[in-house]
């Protein structure tokens, strides 16, 4: 986009608006050159974008004369603020910590960006991204700024009545991404599901960036991998990890299950691919066609741990923990320093009645998981099951005195 010959500049359209988003008005946060480059790829789109905080309006004049299709929506709960409509601008009148109102906000308004720019509280914040962040589209962006505020002199006023403090919130969301996985404990539903589509975390002075996980073209992507493995020759690793990767992207389970028959119709029957397709009829809820496919497998593969622990899942998803608890047990052998299994082989045995194995198991998994983050989990769990297996005894004891 050009303006007279010119290319748009963002940063000089926030300074002659007069928004402090700029390199150079008063006290200026400096946001507006890195926000060029984010947001250029939606310059042109008819996007929705949402900022939480109008004043006095200088920063939807920028939106507005930035982007040439989007809708543009300013968040405040000052009633003034309406003044600020007009054609491709709407000011909507509400709280940023009423759950009601940022629910109809973003199904009215399905957002790519969200700026909040508003209390600066940092409950408000907190509250704020976990409601609207579900709501932001695959690959938009959500924005926080000025977070200066919450550091050095004065910082309390920000701070506000919560306990979380905003440096520790987003830092650690940032160390978890770095974790690949690896969930810290008490983690809300929410949180979890926000922690499992951030794909980006950037900190660009005193603004923090979030970039929301895309979905991924499947159709575009299988095509590709046709072409691909055309030149280089097909193999049978090849079909699993194609099925792996529909899986992964929410595509159609019926090709995952095409990939994983043919990967064993091209190598023959290897634990891998017996695994992945059991796994995908798993998925599929064809639980006995998976339970006699893994019960074949598991004989034919005795030494293969992953069969025994998928003949685990398969058990437990028909509710039989006894017969899952003796597929563990399989598994466990062949893995024996493997916490998780034997974790996973307390939890079955004390559902299926067995409280002295299942405290066996528990003190075993606590013992190899001694100097980690798990050994207190797992210590808490060894206290609850001694204090459960003994008091039967005790009651009986109390009986006969």
């Amino acid at each position: 986009m050009q303006i007279d010959g010119q290319t748009i500049d963002l940063d000089m359209i926030g300074v002659l608006e007069g928004t402090d988003k700029s390199s150079a008005v008063k006290f200026c946060w400096d946001y507006l050159r890195h926000y060029q480059r984010l947001f250029d790829p939606w310059r042109d789109e008819p996007i929705n974008m949402i900022e939480i905080g109008v004043a006095q309006g200088s920063s939807l004049r920028v939106w507005k004369n930035y982007f040439s299709k989007a809708n543009i929506v300013g968040i405040d709960i000052n009633p003034d603020c309406a003044q600020y409509a007009s054609d491709r601008v709407a000011v909507e009148i509400g709280s940023q910590i009423d759950p009601d109102f940022l629910k109809r906000i973003c199904g009215q308004y399905p957002p790519q960006i969200v700026i909040d720019d508003g209390s600066h509280q940092a409950q408000h914040i907190v509250f704020t991204f976990e409601h609207i962040f579900p709501a932001l589209l695959p690959g938009g962006i959500y924005v926080v700024e000025d977070t200066g505020f919450h550091f050095g002199e004065g910082n309390e006023k920000w701070i506000g009545d919560g306990s979380v403090l905003i440096q520790n919130y987003f830092v650690d969301l940032a160390r978890d991404r770095m974790k690949n996985g690896r969930l810290r404990s008490g983690l809300s539903d929410k949180q979890r599901y926000i922690l499992n589509h951030v794909d980006e975390i950037a900190f660009v002075g005193c603004a923090i960036i979030i970039r929301k996980r895309a979905e991924r073209d499947v159709r575009s992507a299988l095509a590709f991998a046709d072409a691909y493995m055309a030149k280089q020759g097909p193999k049978w690793e090849h079909y699993v990890r194609l099925g792996e990767f529909v899986v992964k992207h929410d595509g159609p389970l019926e090709d995952a299950l095409a990939f994983a028959r043919k990967a064993i119709e091209v190598g023959g029957d290897r634990p891998t691919s017996l695994i992945f397709l059991i796994d995908v009829l798993q998925r599929m809820g064809r639980l006995e066609e998976a339970l006699s496919t893994v019960s074949a497998a598991a004989e034919k593969f005795p030494r293969q741990a992953g069969l025994w622990e998928s003949l685990t899942s398969v058990q437990k998803r028909l509710g039989n923990a006894g017969a899952a608890a003796a597929a563990m047990k399989k598994a466990v052998a062949l893995r024996p320093s493997v916490v998780g299994l034997r974790r996973e082989l307390s939890l079955l045995l004390e559902q299926s009645g067995d409280l002295a194995g299942a405290l066996a198991e528990a003190k075993q998994a606590a013992s190899l998981a001694a100097g980690s983050s798990s050994h207190q989990l797992l210590m808490e769990r060894v206290i609850t099951l001694t204090n459960r297996a003994t008091q039967p005894q005790a009651q009986t004891a109390g009986a006969s005195g």
